[in-house]
């Protein structure tokens, strides 16, 4: 095979992992690193590496996933993404596929490998994450994906980061999660707000096509009223847990502020609604990354460094 006949292969597999969007998904990996901090020092670096992995496929298969199924969604402003993932059929399904197996394989693994509890963690995100584009329960699965539902995607989002953060603790804790539960349902909460606000850029796709979410039933203004509130009632919930917590300083400076920064953000973003803040729609990213790579190193720094 000639190195000319190669190129639109090569080509095509740049395009499908562009399509990935892999700096939209690089901060699920920090939620993983970051319960795993929270945990304990883990002992295996191959299991981590594995973890991690699996995440890291299963991230790029929900994003693709959710490409083909909001396909008619995105032909207005994301059009390039179909192209870009479809350039080349055979790729695509190969890569698909790869995604697929990739994930269930180091689950597996972690699973026998006496890491069960992180298996079955990693494996509800997988679960939860493909709903989130192709309702497997139903007969109709692309018209009924959970995304499609304000609800569906209020349980994939919470659940999904509870999942990685849980993945993550038990990768270096057997016991004890329990405790962290409010901590980690409240940055969850507080993620999630900011994801609902950064979502709704969408509204008039969405009620184009029908979709019950959030923005489409309330509209962009309520929506982001909405966000700001769940990311109060997560501040105040992560306030909450560090109250006679034996890690009170790690809640604290720890998980605390990030939360409270995407509340600030939300508050101006509330405040700016009809001023034409369409910029406030592209900060999101960078919160998410900024505040997820925080916490692993206020985590190790609070944890391991400071006694």
């Amino acid at each position: 095979m000639t190195t000319e006949s190669r190129l639109p292969v090569r080509r095509s597999l740049l395009n499908v992992l562009s399509a990935a969007r892999i700096w939209k998904n690089l901060p699920l990996l920090f939620i993983f690193l970051s319960g795993m901090v929270v945990g304990g020092v883990p002992g295996d670096l191959t299991r981590i590496a594995i973890a991690l992995a699996a995440i890291a496929f299963i991230s790029a298969f929900m994003t693709h996933l959710n490409i083909i199924t909001d396909r008619e969604l995105d032909l207005i402003k994301k059009p390039h993404l179909y192209r870009m993932l479809s350039s080349d059929q055979r790729v695509m399904n190969i890569a698909l596929l790869a995604e697929a197996i990739v994930p269930v394989g180091g689950i597996i693994y972690l699973m026998v490998g006496g890491n069960l509890a992180t298996g079955v963690s990693i494996l509800l995100f997988l679960i939860v994450t493909v709903l989130y584009s192709y309702n497997f329960f139903s007969r109709h699965p692309r018209r009924t994906r959970w995304k499609v539902y304000w609800h569906g995607h209020f349980f994939v989002l919470i659940v999904g980061y509870m999942a990685l953060w849980y993945a993550g603790y038990y990768m270096s804790s057997t016991g004890g999660g329990l405790s962290w539960f409010p901590v980690f349902l409240g940055i969850s909460l507080s993620e999630y707000g900011l994801f609902l606000f950064e979502s709704s850029v969408d509204i008039n796709e969405e009620k184009a096509h029908k979709l019950k979410s959030m923005a489409a039933i309330m509209g962009a203004v309520r929506t982001v009223y909405i966000s700001l509130g769940i990311s109060v009632v997560a501040v105040l919930l992560i306030a909450a847990s560090a109250w006679g917590a034996a890690e009170a300083a790690v809640i604290l400076y720890g998980f605390l502020p990030p939360a409270v920064f995407i509340t600030l953000f939300l508050t101006v973003a509330a405040l700016r609604i009809g001023t034409g803040a369409g910029l406030m729609y592209k900060i999101p990213d960078i919160i998410f990354n900024l505040g997820r790579i925080y916490i692993v190193l206020a985590c190790i720094y609070l944890k391991y460094i400071v006694v």
